[in-house]
């Protein structure tokens, strides 16, 4: 019986496996080939001594080649430059693999795609006495969507966690990028606002070099209008809000929504929930924690949040600010945040949601007041900002998309949640109407710790598994069950839990 073509993960545009030809044959004696011996090469070469060190005890020698052919029983890493027109060496963060009897040559059309090249060579070690065998096999591959992210919060126990996922999970399966909301770090501006599971600025350094030494870029999310409570709840800081009445005002305690969502949630607290961009010192203290930031993460981006300003039952919008009306205070803070960062050298990222109303966009979802309202956010916003759509549910169509890029936005991000067929058809949705990529959100608490992976939402960090797959191959593929290999089994074998 012939042996099956090996699983690798994320599936790759072209393979071709013979079970008949004679594998390779990786001993202590294998070297490892560089033809050009950059420091962005070296983050490669980095990865293969340590993954073969791990199986054979020993870290195998690098030589320079140069132009000089490739001596027999190597590893041969190289950057395309042009040479080469295979599928795999014409896209940006593609590579060509070719596993023969005596040698592996691995070539990427970019340093992102040799490190990837390499991380799919790891997937084909199988172990032997004293060696590892890889299979002879060909792969011509690229990714189809450029940002293959991941979103998660932080806290003082985050730092190993995420360093397993990324070391693990993330740069094995190709995902590129990293979205840590960090608004409940200690920050120097004020750190009484961080809570006391708060994360540290030298945890997240660390983090930023460990993500980056694995391929992955790190981008900060600061809630910067709604979701406002990780710095409304301290009492003094309630001059900041747009109602900093919330829940004590007698007169809003008979307010529908507010008593429907008391309903919904119990006893839900007093806390402001959104902040007042009339109010020019609320506006000075915000930026002094997002200029933190951004100087803490050194990022190409920056992630302002703004989904869900206007959020029924936590608080009067507009209040303070009136009678300005929700699209002309949205639009406005937008764009103090657009000129701030383009003045940083910085993209902005925000969530698209109350830039539609869900029957705009059914069967997809926005959080708008009202289609009027939606329209005039549309046409108000700089069309120069990330749009990061994020939709949930488990539809085979997401007009959201389309709606956004006509109305001007070059610039899409897709978000997903944890359902499997909503990772697949949000991605073919993003490739379709070419987004810069997908994020893959995780909701599981503030607070970032691994002992989340004991309770229900570990079916969360399970989905990041189908998010690599599909992100890299814009959704296509064979649907969730059908795939060959079940991702829960994947996560626990790689993640080890």
């Amino acid at each position: 019986m012939k042996a099956s073509s090996p699983v690798i993960i994320p599936t790759p545009k072209v393979v071709r496996f013979s079970a008949n030809a004679k594998a390779f044959r990786l001993t202590r004696a294998t070297k490892i080939v560089v033809k050009e011996r950059l420091p962005v090469v070296q983050r490669t070469v980095n990865l293969l001594q340590s993954a073969i060190k791990s199986r054979l005890g020993v870290s195998l020698k690098v030589v320079s080649a140069g132009s000089n052919p490739a001596p027999a029983n190597s590893i041969v890493l190289q950057l395309n430059s042009g040479r080469t027109k295979s599928p795999g060496l014409t896209k940006p963060e593609g590579y060509r693999l070719q596993v023969l009897a005596d040698r592996v040559e691995l070539s990427g059309s970019d340093t992102a795609g040799l490190f990837w090249g390499a991380q799919t060579l790891i997937q084909l070690f199988q172990a032997q006495t004293g060696a590892v065998m890889v299979p002879a096999i060909v792969v011509d591959d690229y990714p189809s969507l450029g940002i293959r992210g991941v979103h998660l919060f932080h806290g003082q126990n985050a730092l190993p966690f995420h360093q397993k996922l990324i070391s693990k999970i993330y740069s094995p399966f190709k995902l590129n990028t990293l979205v840590i909301q960090a608004e409940q770090l200690r920050w120097d501006t004020d750190p009484e606002v961080a809570p006391g599971w708060g994360g540290s600025k030298e945890a997240v350094r660390q983090e930023i070099a460990f993500a980056r030494a694995h391929g992955i870029q790190m981008i900060p999310l600061v809630q910067s209008y709604g979701h406002m409570e990780w710095m409304l709840r301290l009492p003094k800081n309630a001059k900041y809000a747009e109602d900093p009445f919330y829940g004590s005002d007698p007169e809003y305690q008979k307010d529908p929504d507010f008593i429907k969502e008391k309903e919904r949630r119990g006893s839900y607290g007093t806390i402001p929930y959104s902040l007042n961009y009339t109010n020019p010192e609320a506006v000075r203290y915000m930026t002094r924690f997002n200029a933190e930031a951004d100087t803490l993460f050194g990022a190409k981006a920056f992630h302002i949040g703004f989904d869900e300003v206007t959020h029924k039952g936590r608080g009067r919008f507009p209040y303070k600010s009136r009678p300005k009306t929700f699209p002309e205070l949205y639009v406005s803070a937008v764009k103090y945040w657009h000129n701030y960062f383009k003045a940083r050298g910085k993209e902005v990222w925000m969530w698209a949601d109350m830039a539609m109303h869900p029957t705009e966009v059914t069967p997809s979802f926005g959080t708008a007041p009202t289609p009027e309202d939606a329209k005039k956010v549309r046409q108000g916003l700089p069309k120069e900002v990330v749009m990061v759509d994020w939709q949930y549910g488990k539809h085979d169509r997401f007009p959201s998309l389309p709606l956004l890029k006509k109305a001007g936005f070059s610039k899409l991000i897709a978000a997903s949640w944890f359902e499997a067929v909503n990772i697949q058809n949000l991605s073919r949705a993003a490739a379709e109407v070419k987004a810069l990529g997908c994020l893959q959100t995780t909701w599981a608490g503030y607070e970032s710790k691994e002992s989340v992976l004991e309770g229900p939402q570990r079916k969360q960090f399970v989905a990041m598994v189908l998010a690599a797959e599909y992100f890299w191959n814009g959704g296509k593929g064979p649907t969730p069950d059908k795939l060959p290999y079940n991702p829960d089994e994947v996560f626990r074998k790689h993640y080890g839990k």
